[in-house]
């Protein structure tokens, strides 16, 4: 099962496309004036989010782990706080590629609301370990992301 925070956090950061596709043009144009390379935008943003992303998902996952009366031990809430983080950050990275390699913002919203169809339904909300398995053992390796909640 997925960690419980990460739909709402999923929906929240797919805000980062517009603000990603928004800011495409002054790049370019950037890299027209030859002021600096986008790909320094992409590494200065990845290097900026650890540490926002690590704040916001301290912050979610005290409110949600506590409110929720998940076990309270050190232990299983830092697992549950480092597989929140980490899904939460590879989340606005994949919002952001699908900003990157696609041109308009409909073509990218589209293609990031499947990706979380596709993860919220691979990862044990919707279809149960053996039909997973048994029907696409291709994505019986994304069922692994949801054994988290199994060690709470």
């Amino acid at each position: 099962m997925v960690p419980i925070g990460i739909p709402p956090k999923s929906v929240l950061i797919q805000a980062e496309l517009f603000v990603a596709l928004q800011g495409r043009a002054v790049v370019m144009r950037h890299k027209y004036l030859a002021f600096y390379r986008p790909s320094a935008v992409v590494i200065a943003r990845t290097l900026l989010d650890i540490p926002l992303i690590f704040l916001q998902s301290a912050i979610w996952s005290l409110i949600v782990y506590f409110l929720g009366q998940l076990t309270r031990t050190g232990g299983q809430f830092f697992i549950y706080f480092i597989f929140l983080y980490m899904c939460v950050y590879s989340m606005t990275q994949l919002f952001r590629m699908f900003a990157a390699w696609l041109g308009p913002f409909d073509d990218a919203l589209r293609f990031s609301g499947l990706a979380i169809l596709i993860t919220f339904a691979y990862t044990g909300y919707l279809v149960s370990k053996n039909a997973l398995i048994g029907n696409s053992p291709w994505f019986g390796w994304l069922y692994c992301t949801s054994l988290s909640m199994v060690l709470i």
